[in-house]
């Protein structure tokens, strides 16, 4: 691997909402992580919805916000609303978050429904007033919600996700109330530990990534491979925030836009190797110098101790003076 930079966590979370806000993407993940139906959803059928959920505390507004949402809709009608949450760490209050997370964005939808059964029953009270017709008003909105998803995308390296995936890690339940404890479960996608079986089930940038951060940890380098890459900037930036390797980025920029991610590895591999040969020349350069610097002191010295054996005070003085030598 290349140089390293200061990986820092808001770096890797801006990466990661770039790269999985593009919509083949988000799609290629759903696809592969919850439908498990290559090319059942398109891109096209990806919308954004916004990432913040506000709500009322008291007499007081709050708001959390999301790292990814977006709202899967088919011949117009909503499949899902599905959140991504980055975790480059083991969080094992996780549970708790997207619970919160799940239950901000039920209740929305329940304002939602509401704030349109409101509207219609203006809409038929003022209609019925004037004696006009109600044909055109659309039927009783119904309770009747989109499931909500939230994935957790977590990209450590040196450590699998070994803590329990569910609300249990959080809660102490006694045995008299374990049939009634709601055991709230999170999904968690371990990107750098899937198997070679289920990355193969990936597609697009999607299984690049995986690919990539799979064989940094194992072999910490980057995989050579004929993957063709969709988004060379987002891809690049999200490979270098997640290595802790700026080369990455600076290798994807030079790079021809067709190039794959093996002549991009390639060429890596190109230039680690000519600069470890760059500085085995100056090994070699400075252990010349130093060896002649060695020479030329043993030949001053013996210089100086044949002055000093034939009593020649003035010559010795004089070739002091010439060389730049001192006596201490």
């Amino acid at each position: 691997m290349g140089r390293k930079s200061r990986g820092k966590p808001k770096r890797k979370d801006i990466a990661a909402k770039r790269f999985f806000s593009l919509r083949d993407v988000f799609a290629d993940l759903c696809n592969s992580i919850i439908f498990e139906k290559p090319g059942y959803i398109q891109p096209e059928d990806v919308q954004d919805v916004p990432t913040e959920h506000t709500y009322h505390l008291g007499k007081q507004l709050g708001s959390r916000f999301r790292d990814i949402y977006k709202k899967i809709i088919c011949d117009h009608i909503t499949v899902a609303l599905i959140g991504v949450e980055n975790q480059s760490e083991i969080d094992e209050t996780m549970p708790i978050r997207i619970m919160g997370y799940d239950w901000l964005s039920y209740d929305k939808q329940l304002k939602d429904i509401k704030a349109a059964r409101s509207q219609r029953n203006k809409r038929l009270k003022k209609a019925k007033s004037k004696g006009l017709s109600t044909n055109n008003i659309p039927a009783k909105p119904a309770y009747l919600l989109s499931p909500v998803i939230t994935i957790v995308l977590y990209f450590g390296t040196d450590k699998p996700w070994n803590r329990d995936k569910s609300l249990r890690s959080c809660v102490s339940v006694p045995e008299s109330l374990e049939k009634f404890f709601c055991n709230y479960k999170i999904h968690v996608i371990e990107l750098a530990w899937l198997s070679d079986e289920e990355i193969e089930q990936l597609t697009g940038d999607f299984k690049n990534l995986a690919e990539q951060l799979k064989e940094s940890r194992i072999n910490g380098r980057l995989k050579n491979t004929s993957s063709p890459i969709d988004h060379f900037e987002e891809f690049s930036e999200i490979l270098a925030a997640y290595t802790d390797d700026d080369e990455v980025t600076e290798l994807f920029k030079l790079a021809d836009k067709e190039e794959n991610m093996g002549g991009i590895v390639a060429k890596m591999r190109e230039e680690a190797i000519a600069e470890e040969k760059q500085k085995r020349i100056e090994a070699e350069n400075l252990l010349q110098r130093e060896r002649e610097q060695s020479k030329t002191k043993d030949k001053n010295i013996q210089t100086m101790v044949e002055f000093v054996k034939n009593k020649d005070l003035k010559g010795l003085e004089a070739f002091i003076q010439e060389t730049g030598l001192t006596l201490v």
